[in-house]
């Protein structure tokens, strides 16, 4: 008996503390769980346009030969040679960029596809300076270049991962390019100078900070192609010619602002 009237009072206790937690506004637990869950934290929404600024080093080479124009075997170009050697040699380039950037993102779950296009001021350059004999004769061979400005177009695909967006780009590489070639301090003399075209590969990872704003790093490969330089100046016996591919390494880092809402609660599964 005694029991039995201990376990009616319990009973009695448990439900009204129940009932009284429901009237002050205590968890319920009539509906479903997913009901009852907060709402998951924001992630960071990279999609829409955006502009930003970007600095960075850039190094290379322009790896090319020399060749000689032969007019006694019907005016073509021909490797010039000392004691049967092909001579060769690279200008290695290096130098700071800065300029701007713009593009457009969408975004579908975790991952984010993209167009992005740049522009910066370059001041990459490189110089260089060898020596050839020719009939116990010593002639000095000067060739500079300079890249004045450095464009992409590229594609950019990735995924996200917290507030960080881990990419891969690649695309279209233009820049405008001159080059001065010279024998025995500028008794001889060319010039060329050239909008360059080729193609660019790379990666790399940006964090989103407050709001709108994001930074990144990035690494770049750019090939420019085949460029050409010919030593024809009028008091020169016959036209010398370089001829070369130019090929760049660039790290750079940026801020960029993106237009519009930074933030947007994904779904509940």
């Amino acid at each position: 008996m005694l029991f039995r009237t201990s376990a009616s009072v319990i009973a009695l206790v448990a439900c009204t503390s129940l009932a009284a937690a429901a009237d002050l506004g205590g968890p319920s637990y009539g509906g479903s769980l997913k009901d009852d869950l907060p709402a998951p934290a924001a992630a960071h929404n990279w999609a829409g346009p955006y502009i930003g600024l970007h600095a960075g080093y850039g190094w290379g080479e322009w790896d090319g030969k020399f060749y000689d124009y032969n007019s006694a075997a019907d005016g073509e170009w021909e490797p010039y040679t000392k004691e049967g050697e092909h001579i060769g040699n690279s200008v290695d380039l290096d130098g700071f960029l800065a300029g701007a950037q713009l593009g457009y993102n969408v975004q579908s779950g975790n991952f984010v596809f993209g167009i992005e296009g740049d522009i910066a001021w370059s001041d990459i350059n490189g110089s260089e300076t060898w020596q050839t004999k020719w009939n116990d004769k010593t002639t000095e061979w000067n060739l500079d270049t300079d890249i004045n400005w450095l464009a992409t177009l590229r594609a950019r695909a990735g995924f996200t991962r917290g507030s960080a967006l881990f990419f891969v780009t690649g695309g279209l590489a233009i820049a405008d390019v001159d080059s001065s070639y010279s024998l025995n301090g500028g008794d001889w003399s060319g010039k060329a100078s050239d909008t360059m075209t080729g193609w660019t590969v790379g990666g790399g990872v940006e964090l989103a900070l407050a709001q709108n704003w994001s930074v990144k790093a990035e690494y770049l490969y750019i090939d420019l192609g085949d460029m050409d330089v010919t030593l024809d100046d009028e008091n020169c016996w016959k036209p010398e010619n370089f001829d070369g591919d130019i090929n760049l390494h660039t790290f750079r880092i940026g801020f960029n602002y993106k237009f519009g809402d930074y933030s947007y609660a994904a779904p509940l599964k």
